[in-house]
């Protein structure tokens, strides 16, 4: 009796020891278990598959407006007497003007400037550079004319030429509106960056999804602007003022470069083609 009371004490004792040793366990292993739980929801995920294309294209348009430029050089005893004599030598070279339909509206006048006109001696061998003198004013001015009767250019020149116009430049080329040239080209690269993506698309297999980004690489077109020309010096006089012949260009020209990125739909059924 003693002997079998003894094993029922041990049993027990082992018993009571074992429990809180299974329980242990069952939680080290859920707790394990929601660590990993917690890293797969917070592992980072890499960018969506997708396909990325750039597109070129140009849009060409005839020019519908020409500028031509000039400008009116005076001489006087005084700085006065310079910018009167300037101001109705440019008065008549805006009447010429007027009088083949130019409007107030597209000429402008720019560059004003007065300066001394010096006269320089030739010194005595050995003898000091005498100081320059002054001896009259130059008035200058500068005239830009904007047109849009580009077969009539010709004839404009030969009305400044033949008011006292000197400095005789142009024409420079444009259009009236730029902007929907560079849309066009703009269009127009688009459209060759979404035949490309759908040509990637087919060769590999996948379908093409939604639009991730676009970027704008590069657009330019005409600027009708009437630039300012700095003033030079006058050139010779021209003995006649016969229109100049002017044959405007047959087009201008508007660039643009897009760069598209396309989602893929199932790149997990990408089958490249052969």
């Amino acid at each position: 009796m003693g002997s079998n009371a003894w094993r029922r004490r041990i049993h027990t004792a082992t018993g009571r020891w074992a429990r809180p040793s299974r329980l242990a366990l069952l939680a080290g292993a859920a707790l394990l278990g929601g660590v990993a739980v917690v890293s797969a929801q917070t592992a980072p995920s890499g960018p969506p598959p997708s396909i990325t294309v750039s597109g070129q294209a140009t849009a060409s348009q005839p020019p519908d407006t020409a500028t031509i430029f000039g400008s009116v050089v005076s001489d006087a005893d005084t700085p006065a007497a310079a910018t009167d004599a300037n101001s109705r030598a440019l008065a008549a070279v805006i009447a010429a003007l007027k009088a083949l339909g130019v409007t107030d509206a597209d000429i402008q006048t720019s560059g004003f400037s007065v300066a001394p006109r010096y006269s320089f001696t030739q010194p005595e061998p050995g003898q000091p550079t005498p100081p320059p003198q002054i001896v009259g004013y130059e008035a200058t001015n500068g005239i830009a004319v904007q047109t849009k009767n580009l077969q009539g250019i010709g004839d404009l020149f030969g009305a400044m030429a033949g008011a006292g116009a000197t400095n005789l430049s142009g024409p420079q080329y444009s259009i009236a509106d730029p902007e929907s040239l560079r849309i066009q080209a703009i269009r127009g690269a688009t459209q060759d960056a979404l035949q490309k993506a759908r040509a990637a698309a087919a060769t590999l297999g996948v379908q093409l999804g939604p639009v991730l980004s676009v970027t704008e690489g590069f657009s330019n077109a005409p600027i009708p602007a009437i630039a300012a020309r700095p003033a030079t010096p006058p050139p010779p006089p021209v003995p006649t003022v016969a229109p100049p012949p002017i044959s405007p260009p047959s087009s201008l020209s508007a660039s643009a470069s897009v760069t598209v990125v396309f989602g893929i739909i199932n790149p997990g059924q990408a089958t490249p083609a052969p």
